[in-house]
């Protein structure tokens, strides 16, 4: 009789407690899968500081606006060679311009705009 009475008892505890027990399994599972979120954004971070860190490099823009923007210095020529893969830029040292030709109206402004700068 008192063994009956203790496993009725011990039925009750367990059933008792089994809707707890699974809430705390489940918060821990989410738990981890914010850890793991938190981390993956955090290495995110870490490598959107090194690209803003290498932007403030004068070399890596310039590097940047010839490969996206397809740039060229002053006396370059950009040919675009298109193949079965994509477009390929090439940037071409051209001849030094002759003494007698003047600078054209858009490259004056953009001559004066960079000097307030």
């Amino acid at each position: 009789m008192v063994l009956a009475a203790a496993a009725v008892v011990f039925v009750i505890a367990v059933a008792a407690n089994y809707g707890p027990l699974q809430a705390y399994h489940e918060s821990r599972a989410r738990l981890d899968q914010a850890k793991t979120a938190v981390a993956e954004l955090e290495s995110e971070k870490a490598a959107l500081q090194a690209e803003l860190g290498r932007l403030t490099e004068a070399a890596y823009l310039e590097s940047l606006a010839r490969e996206e923007l397809t740039y060229a210095r002053p006396g370059e020529d950009v040919y675009i060679v298109n193949t079965s893969e994509g477009a390929e830029v090439e940037t071409v040292e051209s001849a030094p311009a002759e003494s007698g030709d003047q600078p054209g109206l858009l490259e004056r402004f953009l001559s004066a705009l960079g000097g307030l700068f």
